[in-house]
């Protein structure tokens, strides 16, 4: 799994490139650690390029959106597709995670 980075004024989305599984899901866990540690407050976490993700990528985005709830930041997934998308629905998840079916639809809700 590759993570990119990309900013929108103060709205950061973390692309996710590749796999998000047991072997790499905490890369994604740390970077958003250090996101906090910055005190950045608006999140999109962009599924676009992400192949598949298992249990362990999902109780990762769980935790974080825990803490995004918790420190009342706003946290969005952005272009949830293919298997992806598969696994949230099967886990009804899909109407946990605030969803948008595009970056920019994100960023509309953010700034309103």
């Amino acid at each position: 799994m590759e993570l990119k980075l990309k900013r929108h004024e103060d709205i950061y989305v973390i692309e996710v490139h590749g796999e998000m599984d047991l072997y790499n899901a905490g890369k994604l866990k740390e970077l958003f650690q250090k996101m906090l540690e910055k005190q950045i407050k608006k999140y999109i976490v962009d599924f676009q390029h992400c192949e598949y993700i298992d249990s362990t990528g999902v109780g990762t985005l769980i935790g974080m959106f825990s803490v995004a709830k918790q420190k009342q930041l706003q946290f969005f997934l952005t272009s949830v597709q293919g298997t992806v998308l598969k696994v949230l629905t099967l886990t009804k998840l899909h109407e946990y995670f605030p969803l948008a079916p595009t970056i920019e639809d994100a960023i509309k809700t953010i700034k309103n």
